[in-house]
C-alpha cells in the first residue's frame, strides 16, 4: 500500500479515459453474453416445438396407417418427410448440445422442422379424411348398385344386368392405389348410373 502512495501520479484524464473504454468493452461482453444466452433458451424452446410437432405428425401416421386404407402417394409422402425431419432434429438437438454453439442457426432450424412436420400432419389428416370419404362414396355407391340390381317393379320389369357396377368396381380399384379423387368421381358415376 505504501508504494502506491509514493509511486508516481499519473494524468488522471488519461485513466479516467481508459477506465470508460475498459466500462465499454464490459458493458458490450455482458450485452453479448445475455443475448447468447437468450438466443440459447429460444433455440432450446424451438427445438422442444419441433420435437412436439414431429411427435403429432407421428401420431397422425399411426392413425394413417392403421385405417386399414390404402395409403395414398401423399401419405407416402409425408412417412418419408417425417423420417427425414426425425433425423433433422436430431442433428440439430446434437448442435444444440455442443458448447458455443450457433443457437440462432439451431432456433432457424428448429423452427423449419416444426413447421414443415405440421404441414406433414396436415397432409395426412388431409388425406385420411378423403380416403374416408371416397371410402363412404364407394358404400353408398355399391348400396345403390345393389339396390337397383334387386329392383323389379310391377308387370315384371326389372333392370338388366348390374349398371354401375363397373365404376364401383373402378372406384374400388382406385382405393387399392390410393387414388382417392378418383375412386370418388367413379363412386358417384356408379350412383347416377
Amino acid at each position: 500500500a505504501r508504494q502506491a502512495v509514493q509511486a508516481a501520479k499519473g494524468d488522471p484524464f488519461k485513466a479516467e479515459a481508459m477506465l470508460a473504454a475498459v466500462t465499454s468493452a464490459m458493458d458490450q461482453m455482458w450485452v453479448h453474453a445475455r443475448n447468447d444466452r437468450d438466443a440459447y433458451a429460444e433455440a432450446d424452446r424451438s427445438l422442444k416445438a419441433a420435437d412436439q410437432a414431429i411427435d403429432a405428425a407421428k401420431a397422425e401416421a399411426g392413425r394413417a396407417s392403421g385405417d386399414g386404407l390404402e395409403d395414398s402417394p401423399e401419405i407416402r409422402a409425408a412417412y418419408g418427410e417425417i423420417e427425414s425431419l426425425s433425423r433433422r432434429l436430431s442433428s440439430a438437438q446434437s448442435k444444440f448440445g455442443a458448447a458455443n454453439g450457433d443457437w440462432n442457426d439451431v432456433d432457424r432450424e428448429a423452427d423449419a422442422i416444426a413447421n414443415a412436420a405440421g404441414q406433414a400432419a396436415a397432409t395426412l389428416k388431409r388425406e385420411m379424411a378423403e380416403a374416408q370419404a371416397a371410402s363412404a362414396e364407394i358404400s353408398r355407391a355399391a348400396s345403390k348398385v345393389r339396390e337397383a340390381s334387386n329392383w323389379s317393379g310391377s308387370y315384371g320389369v326389372y333392370i338388366s344386368g348390374s349398371p354401375g357396377s363397373g365404376s364401383v368396381d373402378s372406384a374400388r380399384s382406385a382405393m387399392r392405389n390410393g387414388d382417392y379423387a378418383v375412386a370418388k368421381r367413379h363412386a358417384a358415376a356408379a350412383y347416377r348410373a
